[in-house]
């Protein structure tokens, strides 16, 4: 990332020799001479030591972002160097993100496939917290549940996707130890716009909801432009580069960072400013613009105008989203928003205060490595800078208001060691904090200073595009006394991810996330005609025993138990308690159905004018004073005696239910001080 910051020390001598304000144009070493051929001598040695100089100087230039983005520094207007650094940096990240997005899109049309496993393995220290709180409750299904945790060591689900071209089918699977429990099948068919699902152990059939945008409309007139963006969604999910290709985006990137670039016309240039970051000093180019409003209007004109002929824009929303129903539209609400603005800028009613003012932080290089952006006054800003000093890395983002308990600050720190990375993320932020002061014996409360911590150590990046990496993470929070430390790691083919649970000193085993990631997927979709098919227009009459019947249904809960392991008996007792309270409560809501008709009207029936019931408010005024009371005659004392902790011990702690009490007796005596 800061790579570009220390190019070719040597260049920049050489530079800093050739074209600072010491450089000597005298040739040294060389004497007089008046006769003709020691002139020409004289002459040649000193074009062969010009053309030397030059030819370094182009090499240097050639070679090091330094020495160019120090030329352009030295050599240009302010703007114009503003200008040039905006365009590097933006073609920069065109370059980055323009070739990010083709590889997602490369990706894409082939396909990818994902397998991750989520597990947790509790502690023996686990499984005893468990069985005492299952301890004096007797009863044999208890009692089985008690033998399955003891017995288990670990539950896992796996999951198994495959994605290509807006199409997916994924499985996953439940365990308990190495045994299979229950596993549910998705498929999705992004052209026909249908969603399959299955749970194999309770039936093969795969059930289909299809969504059909057209039968919706006519359904209900208020999805006809829903059905607009489904249509949309299809097409971008079939063909993204349909909306944005590679080479449109890149060029989107320059254009508009162009149109800045090019509109600044005033800026202030302070060269090796020494800057703060964290706890380390940086020195910048910082170059600051300060915007009136009458330029910020000036700059959205000069934005519209290149939006107006933006033909990645135009088809976009006309052609893909149809929020136009023409190009000519799509100009005339562009044109109309310029217009506005020109009409202001021609009435000319600003007072010329300050907006904004922008500072960009520019790196030796001409990288831009931050910003930061305030109002005239310096009362709210925003920073975000990065800076390097040798293997120290920092970074900052500050949103500062003059009301310092709304600031927010993220700093983060690390040390780099042959591309691995250890430091920590720190969070400052504000809350509201209300708690009980032991050394004042009274409940306090206000806004209270805080920082969260993410220590890292060893992080270092395997695979970029499969997000392989090691690493070891410590999350300090502030009122969470336990650190949460997460370990990751990888061989290269898979990712592991281990969070050991303990709270207060109590282990309740560990966490872990297991992924592998690979690159083109083949899969089938399921067909539609074995399937059974639910309309999304229809989805509200489904019953489930369209589907499956009652006996299957209950043989499937049955078998489910006993492979968790449940006894038989208790097994079919609970699948048949199951079903008939499903029943049950099926009965009880069907006596509440009733017919829309029935109790259909027509509103002109009901239409009144508000003119027939118009009242005047001083009809129905009246005097406070006629309805005053004295508070002394409703005054309410707190008593603690009518409180016992026997009542709360449900809810509380005693040592709570005592400080609830303290708390109640200071409101009331400070209530009743005030009224006094």
């Amino acid at each position: 990332m800061f790579e570009n910051g220390n190019n070719n020390e040597m260049n920049n001598v050489q530079f800093d020799n050739q074209f600072s304000g010491g450089y000597d144009t005298t040739v040294t070493g060389v004497d007089n001479v008046t006769k003709s051929g020691r002139g020409k001598k004289a002459a040649l040695i000193g074009g062969i030591s010009a053309a030397v100089i030059a030819g370094g100087s182009v090499t240097a230039y050639a070679a090091s972002d330094t020495v160019k983005n120090q030329v352009k520094l030295r050599l240009s207007k302010p703007e114009n160097y503003y200008a040039w650094v905006t365009e590097k940096n933006s073609k920069t990240i065109g370059e980055t993100v323009s070739e990010y997005y083709k590889e997602r899109l490369e990706q894409y049309q082939k396909g990818q496939s994902i397998d991750v496993t989520f597990s947790y393995e509790p502690s023996q220290e686990a499984k005893d917290i468990a069985a005492e709180e299952l301890d004096g409750r007797k009863s044999d299904e208890l009692e089985q549940l008690l033998d399955i945790i003891k017995n288990t060591d670990r539950y896992s689900a796996t999951v198994n996707g495959k994605t290509k071209k807006g199409n997916s089918a994924s499985s996953a699977s439940f365990e308990m130890d190495s045994k299979h429990i229950l596993g549910i099948d998705i498929a999705l068919d992004a052209d026909a716009m249908e969603y399959f699902f299955r749970i194999p152990e309770l039936k093969d059939q795969w059930v289909c909801l299809n969504v059909n945008m057209d039968e919706l409309e006519d359904e209900y007139s208020s999805y006809s432009r829903r059905t607009n963006i489904f249509d949309t969604y299809k097409a971008a999910l079939e063909d993204p580069a349909s909306f944005i290709t590679p080479e449109e985006l890149e060029d989107a990137v320059n254009r508009y960072a162009g149109v800045w670039g090019n509109f600044v016309d005033s800026v202030k240039i302070e060269k090796s400013e020494q800057l703060d970051v964290c706890d380390i000093q940086v020195k910048y180019t910082v170059a600051t613009v300060s915007l009136t409003e009458k330029d910020m209007d000036k700059l959205g004109l000069e934005f519209l105008k290149e939006a107006r002929e933006d033909e990645v824009l135009r088809r976009i929303f006309v052609d893909k989203l149809g929020e136009f129903d023409s190009e000519a539209e799509f100009r005339e609400m562009i044109d109309d928003e310029i217009e506005d603005i020109e009409e202001d800028l021609e009435e000319n009613d600003y007072d010329g205060e300050i907006f904004a003012v922008i500072d960009t932080y520019i790196d030796p290089s001409g990288t831009i490595r931050g910003f930061r952006v305030t109002d005239e006054d310096d009362e709210v800003s925003v920073t975000a800078i990065f800076g390097k000093d040798g293997d120290n890395i920092r970074g900052e983002f500050v949103m500062s208001t003059d009301d310092e308990d709304d600031d927010f600050r993220v700093q983060f720190s690390a040390i780099e060691d042959k591309k691995v990375y250890s430091g920590d993320i720190k969070l400052f932020y504000t809350d509201y904090d209300y708690h009980y002061d032991e050394e004042e014996e009274k409940y306090v409360s206000g806004n209270i200073a805080k920082t969260a911590v993410l220590n890292f150590s060893g992080v270092e990046l395997k695979d970029e595009d499969k997000m392989y990496f090691n690493g070891d993470f410590s999350l300090e929070v502030p009122d969470f006394e336990i650190p949460v430390n997460i370990s990751c790691s990888t061989d290269g083919k898979r990712e592991t991810i281990s969070y050991n649970i303990c709270i207060d000193d109590t282990d309740y085993g560990r966490l872990l996330i297991d992924y592998a990631l690979d690159f083109g997927a083949d899969f089938d979709i399921p067909d539609n005609g074995g399937a059974f098919v639910v309309k999304a227009t229809e989805i509200e009459d489904v019953e489930i025993e369209d589907y499956i019947n009652e006996k299957d249904l209950k043989a499937f809960i049955k078998l489910t138990l006993e492979d968790i392991g449940f006894k038989e008996e208790s097994a079919r007792e609970a699948a048949d308690s199951f079903v008939d309270g499903y029943n049950r409560r099926k009965e009880q809501l069907s006596g509440y159905d009733w017919d829309d008709e029935d109790y259909d009207w027509d509103d002109e029936d009901y239409d009144w004018d508000d003119e027939d019931f118009d009242w005047d408010d001083e009809d129905f005024d009246w005097d406070d004073e006629d309805y005053e009371w004295d508070d002394e005659d409703y005054e309410w004392t707190f008593d603690p005696s009518e409180y016992k902790y026997e009542d709360y011990k449900d809810y509380m702690t005693e040592e709570q239910f005592n400080d609830w009490m303290k708390l109640m007796e200071e409101f009331t005596s400070e209530s009743s001080s005030k009224a006094s």
